[in-house]
């Protein structure tokens, strides 16, 4: 199981790739994912202030870039809880 997520980072200054949030400060949209039991980030997409929250195109990104990132497997098979 793996956590998407998204949220705002807001900049000081204009920054490359800023641009203005929906709270009207500069910054950026950045999408994580990471896994559920341990909160390992598994991958993380830099995305402009003005993104939003539910775009289909970044949460297809980061879904597809997460398999090459994610850790490997352990000996023996996935743990049980």
């Amino acid at each position: 199981m793996s956590t998407v997520d998204a949220t705002l980072l807001a900049c000081q200054s204009e920054k490359e790739q800023t641009a203005p949030t929906y709270k009207s400060n500069l910054g950026f949209h950045p999408l994580g994912m990471w896994l559920d039991e341990t909160r390992e980030p598994l991958t993380r997409l830099l995305r402009l202030g003005n993104a939003g929250s539910n775009t289909a195109a970044d949460h297809c990104e980061v879904l597809l870039r997460a398999p090459r990132s994610s850790p490997t497997p352990l000996p023996g098979g996935p743990r049980r809880r």
